[in-house]
């Protein structure tokens, strides 16, 4: 890594701070909508005195989740039910029983915590088959419940554009469906398949119905939402077309060089969220935005080595791949049947080596350059000198200080 191909730093553009409007109205008292839209949905009339209740949990993080999960304990306990957790996440935790435990305490989910144990299994029962014969698995310890209570927030999905993306209906597909459930249904095609599988889930299952959240920029519920499971995909493709209000996306179509300081799986499904770097690294079409490279420099604790999505980068450092674990980041990979996400784009000694490469092309007087935390976190961020004439153009734009030299450390 001595040859000057990969050293010899050139000059870096300076860059200034920018700050984004973004909506930012929130719920606030998140346990009182809990349980108004419980009882919105009827769970009085499905959970009795002893009846058991299984509440899903998944591998993304968000700070409301114990709160949420917690409310929901404890509403099905003021019922007389007897609740209890049940991790929701297709391969995620190494597509083990104890892995997705581990998935869920990182993420502060526990027994403690929620107040309501925590039974985690990879075993699975077939529901039955779709008309087109997808067979449809469901949890087993979840299928064992007199109640399955859904919980997760709605938002794009980063491989795919259907009727429903992110949210109930892939909870309850993909991860009660654990392995065999996700690596089917994205055989399948999740976009077409999903659902018809959640028909034969909805038919099959003893689901209730769920909690559906619509976060805003800063990761607090805009929207809590009873659905029921009549009508579920229904009315969850209204709250998807409600949650593009409050998605964050970075305001240029064209970009020479995006540097994210961080990836991972708590951040999004695929490290990066492709409906913020463009769906086409993904799964191809239109470019935008059209990103000419992407340096990524880190990988995040919270994914817990899962690096699915560092393929979607195009130069990291070497201390970024000796975070990864590839056993984790593989069985992610090949239950989606995508392959492209797990692969190592260019690897470099150090973050510093890896934007002298991407600089190779470009002046810094002319460079578009854009520098972000992550793909979640688009309230604030860096652009190069060239860049200012469009931002001082957007009225959804401030420019927040002066220009100074590129860093890396901060």
């Amino acid at each position: 890594m001595a040859s000057p191909v990969f050293t010899g730093r050139r000059r870096w553009p300076r860059v200034i701070a920018v700050g984004q409007e973004l909506r930012g109205d929130a719920v606030q008292d998140l346990e009182g909508a809990v349980r108004r839209e419980l009882a919105a949905i009827g769970l009085e009339r499905r959970v009795r005195p002893g009846t058991s209740v299984a509440i899903t949990a998944g591998s993304r993080g968000f700070p409301y989740n114990v709160r949420l999960l917690r409310a929901m304990a404890a509403e099905v306990r003021r019922l007389g039910g007897e609740p209890f957790i049940v991790p929701a996440m297709g391969s995620h935790g190494g597509a083990t029983a104890e892995g997705q435990v581990e998935v869920l305490r990182g993420l502060g989910v526990a027994e403690d915590s929620v107040g309501c144990p925590v039974r985690s299994s990879m075993e699975t029962v077939l529901l039955g088959h779709t008309p087109d014969g997808i067979p449809v698995h469901a949890d087993k310890n979840a299928m064992s419940a007199g109640a399955i209570l859904l919980f997760n927030r709605v938002k794009l999905h980063t491989d795919f554009r259907g009727r429903v993306e992110s949210g109930l209906t892939k909870i309850m597909v993909v991860g009660l469906g654990k392995q065999v459930g996700a690596e089917t249904t994205h055989k399948a095609g999740l976009g077409e398949a999903i659902v018809r599988m959640a028909e034969v889930f909805l038919r099959s299952a003893p689901v209730v119905g769920g909690i559906a959240t619509v976060e805003n920029y800063k990761e607090e519920p805009a929207i809590i939402k009873g659905l029921p499971a009549e009508g579920l995909v229904d009315a969850e493709a209204e709250l998807l077309q409600r949650s593009l209000d409050y998605f964050p996306r970075l305001p240029f179509d064209d970009m020479d060089i995006l540097v994210v300081d961080r990836m991972g799986k708590d951040i999004s499904g695929n490290g990066m969220d492709t409906n913020v770097i463009g769906m086409h690294r993904r799964i191809g079409g239109v470019s935008k935005p059209d990103i000419k490279t992407i340096v990524c420099l880190d990988l995040t604790e919270g994914g817990h080595g899962n690096a699915l999505g560092i393929g979607l980068a195009d130069l990291i450092p070497q201390a970024m791949v000796d975070k990864v674990d590839w056993e984790k980041t593989y069985a992610n990979s090949i239950t989606t049947g995508f392959y492209g996400t797990a692969k190592r784009p260019i690897v470099l000694p150090t973050t510093e080596d890896c934007v002298d490469v991407a600089m190779r092309p470009f002046e810094p007087e002319t460079v578009r350059l854009v520098r972000i935390r992550d793909t979640k976190h688009l309230e604030t961020f860096w652009v190069s000198e060239a860049l200012l004439p469009e931002v001082r153009t957007d009225t959804r734009l401030t420019v927040l200080g002066e220009p100074k030299p590129l860093s890396l450390r901060g």
